[in-house]
């Protein structure tokens, strides 16, 4: 139940991985700020995005970890897996390099977390020339229970509706369940509030709470 000295009942915590240049921190952006940046600079190390999901009398704040995709990066990188409810892994159906590579960030994902977490496949770029068939990202994913999408950089609206079904789906999962990778907010005072809740829209190798 929503009380009106509380901004938001949960907080997820979200990574997105994958090789570079497959579209995460675009998508990262959109979400964000339902706009899609014309010039952005390649993720170093880690970026940080929050977005808002309103479901009926449930608001739910996602902390989203947009991490770099080059192997010099990984020492970094690998220590935000951990405690995460929701990973999505993101490659690039006109490259089919990235599409190959999904299952060594599956294997880096599920070995760095032993709790229950929820993996979303991402078909991106839909809108350029395909090397990766819509169904050959559903029977992988399928074969490893992810859930699947595909996204545009051209369809905003969709990209954005699909995340929020995923943290609606998430939600339904979970409930009230504990775990590691959700944090629940109920009876902070304002001051207590504005301590917790302040979040800057884009943080570099920013520490984990």
């Amino acid at each position: 139940m929503m009380t009106n000295d509380l901004p938001y009942n949960y907080i997820y915590r979200i990574i997105f991985v994958g090789d570079p240049y497959v579209g995460k921190t675009a998508l990262a952006s959109t979400l964000t700020s339902n706009s899609m940046p014309i010039v952005y600079n390649t993720t170093i190390g880690i970026d940080f995005f929050s977005s808002i999901t309103l479901l009926n009398n449930v608001i739910i704040k996602s902390h989203i970890w947009d991490t770099a995709g080059q192997e010099y990066y990984l020492s970094i990188v690998e220590s935000y897996f951990r405690d995460i409810i929701g990973a999505f892994i993101i490659y690039d159906v006109s490259d089919r390099k990235t599409f190959q590579n999904v299952p060594r960030w599956l294997k880096r994902i599920n070995n760095a977390n032993v709790t229950k977490k929820f993996i979303i496949l991402i078909g991106n770029k839909t809108d350029l020339e395909r090397k990766v068939s819509k169904e050959e990202g559903e029977t992988y994913a399928k074969k490893n229970e992810l859930l699947f999408f595909e996204m545009s950089k051209r369809n905003q609206t969709n990209n954005i509706n699909i995340f929020n079904d995923v943290i609606e789906h998430i939600y339904t999962k979970m409930g009230d369940e504990s775990h590691p990778g959700i944090k629940k907010y109920a009876g902070y005072d304002s001051d207590n509030l504005v301590k917790h809740v302040s979040t800057p829209s884009s943080l570099d190798c920013c520490p984990i709470s």
